[in-house]
């Protein structure tokens, strides 16, 4: 009948509507777990940043004392030569 064929032809629009929003969501999680993976893979990337830097800060004070003890050994040398050029 017209009837059931006009409620065949609804139930298949909204059928194919919901099919589209399916896919829809679908794609829209995907893009959501590919932007998940690049922010780990920033935040990775924060995370080695982070760590080479008190690597280097280490390493800066180092050569800070390594200096300073440089510096002490040289004035004490200076002061050697003072002495024996009088």
């Amino acid at each position: 009948t017209l009837r059931n064929a006009g409620a065949d032809a609804a139930a298949g629009m909204q059928r194919d509507e919901v099919a589209e929003s399916l896919r829809a969501l679908s794609q829209m999680a995907d893009e959501a777990q590919s932007e998940s993976h690049a922010m780990q893979a920033a935040l990775q990337q924060v995370v080695g940043i982070r760590q080479a830097t008190d690597e280097n800060t280490r390493t800066s004070a180092k050569v800070g004392s390594l200096i300073e003890a440089l510096a002490g050994q040289v004035d004490t040398g200076a002061k050697v030569i003072e002495r024996l050029a009088q």
